[in-house]
Order: C-alpha cells, then structure tokens, then sequence
C-alpha cells in the first residue's frame, strides 16, 4: 500500500492519483475516498510506496480493469452531450432551419 501524507493526516491506498481538482485513492481499482479541494501549494502532499521510500501520485488509466469515479462518467457524459447538441445545432444551420 501506499502512503499519502497531509499535514498530520495519513492515507493508504494501492493507487493515489493527482487529478486537476483532486487526490483519489483506489483499492482494488475501486475509489475507497478524495481529497477535495487541493491545497494549493502541492509540495503538502507526500507520497510514499511500501518500502518508505518517497513515491510519486499514479496515473489515471482509462481500461476495463479500472473502475472510474462517478465524477469522471459525468464529466465525460456532459462533454458528449454538449458535443451532440452543437451537432445538431449545425445540422440545422445546413438544413436551413432555425437553431
């Protein structure tokens, strides 16, 4: 497991990975907790891997095997949905109709 620690706080967690607005942490591929929002000064945060060596955050990977959080599907729901409506609104434009 790995450790991050925040001022007096420890989190434990197979992967620990650093996204824009949030630290999720993953067992199993599952995300067991999220740290939001971010401090703004990162060097707070401090990973380290099982051996007690310093560590680094994980990087999010897009497969089968992961599962993603809720919030990275709505994310991704709205961007598809936005993209559709702005088609549609340009299929009407060729069309002639009215948008």
């Amino acid at each position: 497991m790995k450790k991050l620690i925040f001022k007096d706080k420890e989190f434990l967690a197979e992967k620990i990975v650093k996204t824009e607005k949030s630290i999720i942490f993953y067992i199993n591929n599952e995300e067991i907790n999220r740290l939001q929002p971010l401090c703004t000064d990162l060097n707070e945060y401090r990973v380290y891997n099982e051996d007690g060596s310093l560590g680094q955050f994980d990087t999010m990977c897009f497969n089968e095997n992961v599962v993603t959080t809720g919030t990275d599907l709505m994310r991704l729901l709205y961007a598809v949905l936005k993209e559709n409506t702005n088609m549609q609104a340009e299929i009407e434009k060729l069309k002639g109709g009215v948008v």
